[in-house]
């Protein structure tokens, strides 16, 4: 894909159902998971405007990969940097349900969303497999370089670890093997972010 085609292919008019019970998000190497249920909160604050483009962004990951094919990466050089992606069990909770809980608790700004998918996308120019085993981890690890990277106050790992349900030493493992995948390029040129949040503004309006 080129850049922004992700949104490009996905400005369609059909929508998925979506999971909307708060369950647990499992890590596969750890006994540990943390409960994603999200507290009663007055409905005004899935109002502002974060919380649409989050929608947006689920809107489009979930049409992305439900049309996405598996990609066999056994052979190629990135695997073993890969498969500590994977789930082997779906998360149960919906995309858009986890973003609100990362954006409850971590207090993030719109720009860190929208830097969030353009790095998904990245991956995806390269044939990384986003598909529903991969999505969580993968979103939650480009949020938190993301974060890092836009932001001026940001919490420890052990803090985020807690929000995402994945262990610490795990979460640090995601986090260092998703800045080679994307090989230390965080940067986005002001004009592909704004082709990107213009393309979510656009999918939130449709």
């Amino acid at each position: 894909m080129s850049r922004s085609s992700m949104i490009r292919e996905l400005e369609i008019n059909s929508h998925f159902n979506e999971k909307e019970n708060d369950l647990s998000f499992n890590s596969e190497d750890s006994n540990s998971s943390i409960e994603v249920d999200i507290e009663e909160i007055n409905e005004s604050e899935f109002q502002k405007p974060i919380y649409k483009i989050a929608r947006s962004i689920s809107n489009i990951l979930e049409k992305y990969i439900n049309i996405s094919k598996n990609i066999n990466m056994k052979k190629s050089k990135e695997f073993s940097l890969f498969e500590v992606f994977y789930n082997y069990e779906i998360p149960e909770i919906s995309i858009y349900k986890y973003l609100q809980r990362i954006i409850l608790y971590t207090n993030i700004e719109e720009n860190t969303l929208v830097s969030s998918l353009i790095y998904i996308d990245r991956l995806c120019i390269k044939n990384i497999p986003v598909n529903i085993y991969t999505i969580h981890k993968l979103l939650f690890s480009c949020i938190l370089i993301a974060l890092k990277v836009n932001e001026d106050c940001f919490y420890k790992n052990n803090y985020y670890s807690e929000i995402s349900g994945i262990p610490l030493k795990e979460l640090n493992q995601l986090e260092y093997n998703l800045l080679i995948l994307l090989d230390f390029q965080t940067n986005i040129s002001l004009k592909v972010f704004n082709e990107y949040k213009n393309g979510l503004l656009m999918n939130m309006t449709s």
